[in-house]
């Protein structure tokens, strides 16, 4: 097994800049219970019950719009934005419940 190295660095309140082996890799923003992740294999999404143990997690990768037809690109594109802005809105909503 071969070494690994990961470091989070918070910026300000729920925004962090992870950096691992191959340096900057990802910035996530969020609360406990909801977070939005964007590096270099897309946009991850989780949402989790804190203290329960559950969570569900999504991928939206950036290469996906390239290997469908150029119409069905701007369908896919229309819905991963829509998915982020709702992972942020419900941040939002997080936020303004633990805040």
């Amino acid at each position: 097994m071969g070494w690994r190295f990961r470091k989070s660095i918070r910026v300000c309140p729920g925004v962090r800049v992870n950096l691992g082996n191959a340096g900057f890799t990802s910035v996530s923003a969020g609360v406990r219970g909801s977070s939005v992740s964007v590096g270099k294999r897309g946009v991850r999404q989780t949402i989790s019950l804190p203290g329960s143990g559950l969570s569900h997690s999504e991928v939206h990768p950036y290469k996906r719009a390239a290997q469908v037809e150029q119409s069905s690109a701007w369908v896919v594109g229309v819905r991963n934005m829509l998915l982020t802005v709702a992972a942020v809105i419900v941040t939002l909503v997080v936020v303004g419940l633990y805040g």
